[in-house]
């Protein structure tokens, strides 16, 4: 009893977040690959903006 941890029961702790992490993974990587798709069409627009803003400057001139 040495080492003390917050936890009274961290193999029970392990295993029913092992057992969670399992049952909804189908759901957290669509979740996840949907807001990856967001943000690079977030990036994507504001790449575009950047580029048209840079590209009307150098006309002007």
């Amino acid at each position: 009893m040495g080492h003390f941890s917050g936890n009274p029961h961290p193999d029970f702790s392990r295993a029913l977040r092992a057992e969670f992490l399992s049952k909804h993974f189908r759901k957290h990587m669509y979740c996840n690959r949907d807001w990856y798709k967001r943000n690079f069409a977030i990036t994507f627009f504001m790449g575009k903006v950047a580029l048209e803003r840079i590209w009307n400057k150098l006309r002007l001139k």
